[in-house]
């Protein structure tokens, strides 16, 4: 039988894992793709064209603002 080094097993191991992480990753997106409602796609369409500006959601009534800033 072959004997291997250490760092070969050690970058050899590491390379398996991020390559299995990668796919993951790959396949999480695909699937969230094509899984995704047709009126989810328009709704992140068109929040995709307002240029990254974000309207700051109004607090709702009996939450104080401390309160809310503490939570997110």
């Amino acid at each position: 039988m072959a004997e291997y080094s250490n760092l070969f097993v050690v970058l050899m191991g590491m390379g398996v894992v991020f390559f299995g992480l990668i796919c993951i990753i790959l396949l999480t997106t695909v699937m969230g793709m094509i899984l995704r409602p047709k009126e989810s796609r328009k709704i992140v369409e068109d929040q995709a064209g307002t240029g990254g500006t974000e309207v700051p959601e109004e607090p709702q009534r009996g939450i104080k603002p401390e309160i809310l800033a503490i939570i997110t």
